[in-house]
């Protein structure tokens, strides 16, 4: 039998790619993005069809759709929402081993959704994101995702203040990031959780180390190695209110040029010449819908703010 949800959006993306063949010489980076945001948009919501929360990437997925203004069936996010409940109750039997990023992403997609993040069928999803003793043993990156979070969600908390305070200490001054992810991409992480802050005079000083180790990183080619790292990157600078359009070595190409070079068969590849990646679609999906916010004007971590 015929899918006739699949047919529709397939239609839909490839009108949308025949567009951006037809209009994309000459134009800016920023006519470029919104047009490639639906795009994106509309290639996430065509494969990601029944997203479960705590499974990467589909709580970003979620998260990014609503953001975006994305035309979605109502039952999309209902299901989602039924997902989350189903996650939560694994949580609180502790039969779900916690990964950071989709419990974080979870959170912000049900507030997102217009949901209590700290009542999904009775658990609270805070809860989990305040345990500094297991957030912290997960690592730095786990302390960024748990600080967006929080942040997002309006959760201050003194867990929330000793998380921003560790990452402000591991990129002050330029220092090197020696974990297991990509360092770029973490320091792109960290300039997303110190962007609630970034006119206090101390994160700022951090900030500048941070960028002052980005443009250390940054190839020729403007970009950091991959498409989950330009990306995260892309996304952090947006967020302390650097175009990453105009970012760039004397002798390289801009952030956003690489990060779009990866574009392919309307999602991205997370190499050079590499198929579609789903994790690596949906980071670009996130950084296309910040840049997106930039340009209108409006904070993609901070609603109420400019």
């Amino acid at each position: 039998m015929v899918n006739k949800k699949k047919m529709r959006i397939s239609i839909v993306s490839l009108l949308l790619i025949a567009v951006l063949l037809l209009t994309g010489c000459g134009q800016t980076i920023e006519e470029k993005v919104p047009k490639l945001r639906d795009q994106t948009a509309n290639h996430v919501y065509e494969t990601i069809e029944k997203p479960k929360a705590g499974k990467l990437p589909d709580d970003g997925a979620v998260f990014n759709l609503k953001k975006s203004g994305a035309k979605v069936d109502k039952d999309y996010y209902d299901a989602y929402l039924k997902s989350a409940a189903k996650y939560a109750a694994k949580l609180k039997a502790g039969k779900e081993k916690i990964d950071y990023r989709a419990l974080g992403e979870a959170a912000m997609a049900v507030k997102e959704l217009g949901g209590d993040p700290k009542n999904v069928d009775g658990v609270n999803l805070i809860d989990y994101l305040n345990d500094q003793e297991a957030v912290k043993a997960a690592g730095l990156p786990a302390e960024c995702y748990a600080a967006i979070a929080l942040n997002y969600c309006k959760e201050d908390s003194a867990s929330l203040h000793n998380y921003d305070q560790d990452v402000m200490d591991s990129i002050e001054y330029g220092k090197k990031y020696e974990g297991k992810m990509n360092e770029a991409e973490y320091n792109g992480l960290a300039l997303m959780t110190l962007s609630y802050y970034k006119t206090m005079p101390m994160v700022a000083v951090a900030i500048d180390g941070s960028l002052n180790r980005l443009k250390d990183l940054q190839d020729k080619d403007g970009g950091f190695g991959s498409c989950e790292a330009d990306a995260t990157v892309a996304c952090g600078l947006a967020c302390v209110g650097v175009d990453p359009s105009t970012f760039k070595k004397d002798d390289s190409k801009d952030l956003m040029t690489s990060l779009l070079s990866y574009e392919t068969d309307g999602g991205f590849a997370n190499k050079a010449k590499g198929k579609v990646d789903e994790r690596a679609t949906v980071l670009a999906f996130t950084a296309l819908n910040i840049y997106s916010y930039r340009i209108d004007e409006k904070n993609y971590l901070m609603p109420d703010l400019k």
